[in-house]
């Protein structure tokens, strides 16, 4: 079948968590023994969520996908080297623009406020409230190359870049995924530490939660060594590990797959589903839900978070027709669970609630890979959405390794915005975003 970038991604997630986590599969009884052990030196932090809780990024690792607000959308544009630029879409004006006080000015110096010197390992922003934050991964690998500038941070700003300020800076043995949830008074991210024991580097794994005021880090639990967050719902934090299971000389480990959550009232951690590789299940928190689909039965389960009751199942074999067992551009929008048909070229999207079907046929040509892809969505306001509809080869600067002012051609998403109505009704009402480099 034809290839898609998404499936590289998704392997090299599959093998980096599975690498780092090559414990059994814990019981949860071990889960709930981790989440009971804060980070040595660290003061336990209290547990309770403060106002709502919710996901303020993908739910991919290093995507570089957040949340927008109701006018306009943040991202991260990355060169060559480790600097960056925060740029801004602008959903009134209809305009991508640098993050800048100043449009014609210099905005690969540090003096513009677009200018991002390191984002070493990735990095993501998002707007909450009047506040943006900014977190960069780290890649401590690099200390010595660019200092503090390769360390795991947090940043703040106003939304319109002014006033950046450091709110936190990592350890030289801390890294930050991508993943990040938050709520009035805090972000809650996964903070990997990696000690080297006995020539061995060895990952231990924490959900800390980071006051949005003060900084200050709390350790809330102990995660498995191979976790990573997928979703954030009332008073739960959701996460995806893979475990390798103990093969032999002849036989490669079994993948073993576990969600669980993590409970702000009881701070504790337990399993709520488990399943082997070759079942090949996807699971998507949505609303207080969490959404399975098991491309092997062709059956779509959504599951009450708080209670685990079964709120309903819908068959997908009408709309996978083939025996593919390989979901792809696979997510929730507007209570609908949504995948790509490439035998038809469409999405397939069925509602969460009626078992209603939508078929979206709103497609671009891929550049790169040569072949139809879905117009994506990235953000949401209440009526509309923003979608990628198209690509573009264009012409762009940035700052290399080397620290050079570089130009090269760069494929770039264009952007639009487009009703939900016309959306759901594949009708191309594109109100294309013009893109300002």
């Amino acid at each position: 079948m034809k290839q898609c970038s998404k499936w590289m991604f998704a392997i090299s997630v599959i093998l980096t968590v599975a690498l780092a986590g090559c414990s059994s599969k814990p019981s949860d009884t071990q889960a709930n023994s981790a989440a009971s052990q804060p980070d040595s030196g660290v003061t336990a932090a209290q547990g309770t969520v403060s106002g709502e809780i919710s996901f303020v990024t993908d739910d991919e690792e290093f995507t570089g996908r957040s949340i927008g607000n109701a006018q306009g959308y943040y991202y991260v544009d990355r060169g060559g080297g480790i600097a960056a630029n925060l740029r801004y879409i602008d959903y009134a004006s209809k305009q991508d623009i640098f993050l800048s006080s100043r449009p014609e000015g210099d905005h690969f110096s540090p003096e513009d406020e677009s200018y991002v010197a390191s984002v070493a390992g990735s990095g993501v922003v998002f707007p909450l409230g009047d506040t943006l934050y900014l977190v960069r991964s780290g890649a401590p690998d690099y200390l010595n190359d660019y200092g503090s500038e390769a360390l795991a941070a947090i940043f703040t700003m106003n939304l319109n870049g002014s006033e950046r300020q450091e709110l936190y800076l990592g350890s030289a043995s801390e890294t930050f995924l991508s993943t990040i949830a938050a709520d009035d008074e805090n972000l809650y991210l996964v903070s990997v530490d990696t000690q080297t024991e006995n020539d061995v580097p060895v990952q231990r794994r924490c959900l800390v939660q980071v006051n949005r005021k003060t900084g200050e880090k709390k350790t809330l639990t102990e995660l498995t060594d191979s976790a990573w967050m997928i979703g954030a719902s009332g008073n739960y934090l959701v996460f995806h590990s893979i475990y390798a299971e103990t093969g032999s000389e002849t036989t490669a480990p079994a993948m073993t797959h576990e969600i669980f959550v993590y409970r702000f009232d009881t701070k504790s951690l337990s399993v709520v589903k488990s399943w082997p590789q070759e079942q090949m299940l996807t699971v998507k928190v949505y609303a207080d839900t969490l959404v399975t689909a098991d491309a092997v039965s062709k059956t779509l389960t959504v599951q009450d978070l708080e209670s685990a009751e079964t709120k309903n199942t819908f068959s997908l074999a009408e709309h996978m027709p083939t025996q593919e067992a390989k979901l792809w551009f696979e997510e929730c929008r507007d209570g609908k669970f949504m995948f790509w048909d490439y035998e038809h070229e469409t999405l397939s999207a069925i509602d969460l609630e009626t078992g209603e079907w939508k078929t979206v046929t709103l497609t671009y040509q891929d550049p790169e890979k040569q072949e139809a892809r879905p117009v994506e969505i990235y953000a949401e306001t209440e009526t509309d959405f923003l979608v990628c509809y198209d690509k573009q080869t264009v012409m762009k600067q940035s700052i290399n390794l080397a620290g050079v002012l570089d130009q090269s051609e760069s494929v770039q998403p264009c952007f639009a915005l487009i009703a939900k109505e016309d959306y759901w009704n594949s009708v191309p009402n594109f109100q294309k975003i013009t893109f300002n480099n």
